[in-house]
């Protein structure tokens, strides 16, 4: 599995902004290709104090599509066809795919295996087979990323397509965030917004993670993490990874960690999906972040201060799996925060065996322009709940003011006892989460 990495972006510029990321261009065989394009990989709004979490790995697409208009700077690419590319090796070739002109449209054929690629690159010959088509045609071809914030692969590298070429392409692990109001998949000047970016060049670091601050100066603070300092900083010891259902040991292949989920290297994987690691790695280290705030604070205060005027309610499936639920709820958490909140999170285990997760919400201080309103917390908790996609049978309430005396029923349905809340009952085992 291809390592996890991971970007921390903190603004503490003093107001709400809006950052881009991208990447450097891959590196291209000589003369393959002109008119390349960069293009906004992830763009993220952050509240002044507050963070953007993201996490990817070293897995590439080949791309192919037609922009709108001629492509330049400004112009968004969205669409298109994209292919899981492999990086070739010595002993293992990468992958070549054909891109033809399907009845006006581009199109990429099945990947094979080519000979050249044996340099970390993989390439896209154009115009083999299908209709004739020209330069004039904009038809593009490039790479692409998965943004681990919506599943989606999102093109980052784009060039024009001329019959007969031949496009390699190495990608380098280095990435840029700038403060800026462009688009995800729009074209960027690279030249201009490069020297403007805080710079993340995991290529030249022997690194797994980075932190980056955008400061009130509007300058750059970037701090790099290896794969052993992100695990010290999550306090990732056996009883921690344990109950998120990793493996804290280091089993043999095949073998089963905590949870019955094959262990790998000292992290069990869940399933096949790296963004749920990351999503995990990323509450990991909130939970940490917040028990050193509670320990230095003393006893069982409040970690969070000022009002939560806001709470709702989400119960999972009976089958749900506990790593689907954590990044589930992580993601909510990381949606409301996106949006302004601060959030609380508190989990009651019930007697008859089900949870329920109430979210507990308000305005966070650097978000002044949120207002005291319940059809907009209303409107952010539904777009929260939209963005969990996994599939672990949730459902959710709708939002109440905080102190509405409210009785929950089993949110799944049926006539099991109401509980009625009269904060959550003693012993409750419970966790609190802070938003960024």
């Amino acid at each position: 599995m291809s390592n996890q990495y991971r970007i921390v972006l903190k603004n503490t510029n003093g107001a709400t902004l809006n950052f881009c990321f991208f990447s450097e261009p891959p590196k291209l065989n000589t003369n393959s290709a002109k008119d390349v394009y960069t293009n906004v990989w992830i763009q993220k709004r952050v509240v002044n104090t507050g963070r953007a979490d993201i996490s990817f790995t070293k897995e590439f697409y080949a791309y192919t599509g037609q922009p709108p208009v001629s492509p330049a700077p400004g112009v968004s690419v969205t669409g298109g066809v994209f292919r899981p590319a492999i990086l070739g090796s010595a002993s293992s070739p990468g992958s070549l795919f054909q891109m033809f002109n399907d009845q006006g449209v581009p199109n990429l054929g099945a990947e094979t295996r080519d000979a050249v690629c044996v340099d970390s690159n993989f390439a896209i010959e154009s115009g083999q087979s299908g209709g004739p088509f020209s330069r004039a045609d904009n038809f593009l071809v490039g790479m692409g990323q998965v943004d681990a914030t919506t599943g989606q692969v999102v093109p980052t590298f784009t060039t024009i397509a001329a019959p007969k070429a031949f496009v390699r392409m190495k990608p380098v692990m280095k990435y840029y965030v700038a403060q800026c109001d462009s688009l995800q998949g729009q074209i960027l000047d690279y030249q201009t917004w490069c020297s403007q970016s805080g710079v993340i060049d995991f290529s030249a670091n022997k690194a797994f993670g980075a932190e980056v601050e955008y400061t009130d100066g509007g300058s750059w603070n970037v701090k790099y993490h290896s794969q052993a300092s992100w695990m010290g900083l999550m306090g990732m010891d056996s009883g921690a990874l344990g109950l998120m259902g990793f493996d804290a040991a280091a089993p043999s292949a095949g073998s089963a960690g905590s949870a019955g989920i094959p262990g790998r290297g000292g992290l069990a994987r869940i399933g096949d999906n790296d963004r749920a690691r990351g999503e995990i790695e990323a509450e990991i280290t909130r939970l940490k972040q917040l028990l050193e705030t509670k320990m230095q604070n003393g006893g069982r205060r409040s970690l969070i201060p000022g009002m939560y005027a806001f709470k709702a309610y989400l119960s999972p499936g009976a089958a749900a799996a506990i790593a689907s639920i954590m990044v589930g709820s992580a993601i909510i958490i990381r949606e409301l925060g996106q949006l302004g909140y601060k959030v609380k999170r508190e989990i009651e285990k019930r007697p008859d065996g089900t949870e329920i997760y109430r979210f507990e919400f308000g305005r966070n201080e650097g978000a002044p322009s949120l207002v005291d309103d319940i059809d907009q917390a209303q409107q952010a908790w539904d777009r929260a709940v939209a963005q969990d996609r996994e599939k672990d049978g949730h459902t959710a309430t709708r939002v109440y003011r905080a102190d509405d005396n409210v009785s929950v029923r089993t949110l799944a349905g049926g006539d099991s006892p109401s509980y009625k809340e009269n904060g959550f009952s003693n012993g409750a085992s419970y966790t609190e989460v802070e938003s960024y």
